[in-house]
């Protein structure tokens, strides 16, 4: 199950849902383990390199995205950050 197979599935739904609407749903730590499509993957990057000052920052921001949903280092299971889900 994906972000876009749990809502709306018409042009709507591109119209309405943006790149930060996406990156704002899988960052949700309820959402951690819901499977990311390249689609949503790219909208993600996107935002980033939006977001960011250069390619090479956008690429780690989102380095640091994969590896806090994967739960490896610096954000394995026991770290201070899931403390709060």
């Amino acid at each position: 199950m994906t972000f876009y197979s749990l809502l709306s599935t018409d042009a709507r739904f591109e119209r309405q849902v943006h790149d930060i609407h996406v990156a704002a749903f899988y960052l949700d730590p309820v959402n951690r383990t819901i499977d990311l499509d390249d689609y949503n993957n790219q909208r993600i990057l996107k935002f980033f390199q939006r977001c960011a000052r250069s390619d090479e920052e956008a690429n780690l921001i989102h380095t640091h995205f994969s590896l806090w949903r994967e739960q490896l280092t610096p954000f394995k299971k026991s770290a201070f950050c899931w403390k709060f889900t």
